[in-house]
């Protein structure tokens, strides 16, 4: 369901036309197919963003600039012991995924925001290596959809 006024507030905070490439996708349901997985839904992005394809573009690129940060930064707080930082940018990168329909990023920052919240990080090093897989291939779907609408406007 799409948050009343995202569109717009996304819009005022980056520059740009708010409908400079709105792609109807209704003939393209295939092509989200090949993207879908247990832990990416492509077709709810894309009604999330109401086949908004600059605001899909400005907002993978966002997300290439900022996980790498925030995974850095959980990184180092789970080798420092630091629990309130794990939570901290756990959740971040938790609220992220969401907003990208990307489950699996979604989970396992969770799971480590969990740890930092009960304080126990023991295994937060094999979540971790998993949360990079995975977000690795959140990424990767994010920047393919993102090429795949591109070439539609």
């Amino acid at each position: 369901m799409t948050k009343p006024g995202l569109k717009q507030e996304l819009h005022e905070s980056w520059p740009g036309e708010p409908d400079a490439c709105v792609v109807d996708m209704s003939d393209r349901n295939s092509k989200f197919e090949a993207l879908k997985s247990s832990t990416f839904d492509p077709a709810a992005l894309w009604a999330r963003l109401n086949g908004d394809a600059e605001l899909l573009r400005e907002l993978v690129q966002i997300f290439s600039r900022e996980h790498p940060r925030l995974l850095e930064n959980i990184r180092a707080a789970i080798e420092q012991g630091l629990y309130e930082d794990v939570k901290k940018f756990s959740h971040k990168l938790k609220g992220s995924a969401l907003q990208f329909s990307g489950s699996g990023v979604a989970n396992l920052a969770a799971s480590l925001e969990q740890m930092g919240e009960h304080r126990k990080l023991e295994g937060a090093a094999r979540v971790f290596s998993d949360l990079e897989r995975e977000v690795a291939n959140l990424a990767k779907s994010l920047h393919s959809m993102a090429e795949e609408r591109q070439a539609g406007c």
